[in-house]
Parts: structure tokens; sequence; C-alpha cells
């Protein structure tokens, strides 16, 4: 180890070396934003249409239908399981089992998309 600092020249920075780091930084940026721009396409296109990444392993048995926010971090959710339909409430203390629905009840009800957000 001490051979490997030994080596390492003590000279002053100059304009020439100066302008080496900066154009180093620049390209490192650069390289940074295509890295990034890459994993965000590839996050927003890709990854939707890989059906491994979309519902897990147990995502044909278990579906979200609805959601309701109807606090800060408390939520009521409609879940299908199997052929059942459960509620179920989401707070910051844990999930609880609310009730079981009627599947003609929320087969019939048009359920808001952009309220389920």
């Amino acid at each position: 180890m001490w051979l490997v600092v030994g080596n390492i020249s003590s000279s002053p920075a100059n304009i020439s070396s100066a302008g080496d780091f900066t154009i180093l930084f620049i390209k490192m940026l650069v390289v940074l934003v295509v890295v990034c721009v890459v994993a965000v396409v590839l996050l927003r296109y890709a990854a939707p249409r890989l059906k491994f990444l979309d519902k897990g392993l147990g995502g044909r048995y278990i579906e979200v239908v609805a959601r309701h926010f109807i606090g800060r971090k408390k939520a009521l959710y409609i879940v299908k399981v199997g052929s059942r339909y459960i509620l179920i409430g989401d707070s910051e203390h844990g999930i609880n089992f609310i009730s079981d629905l009627d599947k003609g009840d929320v087969e019939g009800a048009s359920y808001d998309k952009r309220a389920e957000g």
C-alpha cells in the first residue's frame, strides 16, 4: 500500500488538469442522465408489459376491485378473493376485515376509477 501512495504525484493543480476534471465531471453527469432516462423508460413502458412483474404469484386469485380513502392513511378496499368479495379497512394501525359483500351488489355497481387513486 505504501508503494501506491508513494507513486501519487503531489504537484499542484494547473489549468490543464482542472479542465480535464471538468470534462470528466460533465461526462459523468451525461452518463448519469442517460442511465436515469433509460431506467424511467424501462419502468414506465417495459415493466407493465411483463406479466411476472404485474401481479406477482397471487394476482390471479386476489384483485382489488375498488379503493376509497376516508382519511389520512385510512382507506376502505373491496377485494375479490376467488369468487368472494370482502370489504377491508386499512389504517396505520393495520388491516382489518369488515364484512363479506354480496356478489350481485358489487358486480352491479359502477365505480369511478378516478376516485380509486
